[in-house]
């Protein structure tokens, strides 16, 4: 379960990155998309600065990121999380959106499906398709977790309502499978909200089943 950021926290922090130069704010703001310990010059492209040392310089200096100038890149990553959530929280939809288009032009081809996912403006079923495909690879290696997950935003992004439905349902499945039974219990308000299918019926019914309810 995320932790929400303090409100005194998230002002500080804001307020403390708004005092410095747009290029730093720009790093700091593809940093918290990225959402991962970056190499420096990755992070740069992302926000699209041609020096992303100097705009480092001053970041540093806030003591929200850090650096490990010991090691090629070098690597830069929040002190905290709840600092890199503060800044992605702060983001406007659009800032953020171009942010994910740009993360996913840049980074490796596992990582990027979830800045595709985040950029999207809408449905998108090509999209959605590729996601299904990667939660059927995912599923045959028993990795159904991620299957349930992959699933869940292949749903959000699916265009036909009962295409949609179907798959938001098999990501329910997919949870309980992998005995994630909060994640699906989770759903459930999404789930009573389908159309009346035996598959519906039998999701709720194992939800319910998990949580004692026999009948």
């Amino acid at each position: 379960v995320r932790r929400p950021v303090p409100r005194s926290l998230a002002s500080a922090v804001t307020t403390r990155l708004g005092a410095l130069a747009s290029e730093a704010r720009d790093l700091v703001s593809a940093l918290a998309v990225l959402n991962q310990r970056a190499a420096l010059p990755i992070a740069g492209r992302v926000a699209g600065i041609a020096a992303p040392l100097e705009a480092l310089e001053s970041v540093l200096a806030t003591g929200f990121v850090r650096w490990d100038p010991k090691q090629p890149g070098p690597p830069i990553e929040f002190a905290h999380p709840l600092y890199r959530l503060a800044v992605y929280e702060d983001l406007p939809p659009t800032r953020r959106r171009d942010l994910h288009r740009a993360a996913a032009r840049i980074l490796t081809p596992g990582s990027v499906l979830a800045h595709r996912v985040a950029a999207a403006d809408g449905t998108d079923d090509g999209l959605a398709d590729e996601l299904v495909a990667v939660a059927e690879s995912a599923r045959a290696v028993g990795a159904t977790e991620q299957a349930a997950r992959t699933l869940l935003w292949a749903s959000s992004l699916t265009e036909s309502a009962q295409a949609a439905e179907r798959r938001l349902l098999e990501a329910a499945l997919a949870f309980l499978d992998s005995n994630q039974i909060p994640l699906a219990a989770a759903l459930r308000d999404q789930i009573e909200r389908c159309a009346a299918t035996s598959l519906r019926n039998l999701v709720l019914g194992l939800i319910d089943s998990e949580h004692g309810d026999a009948e």
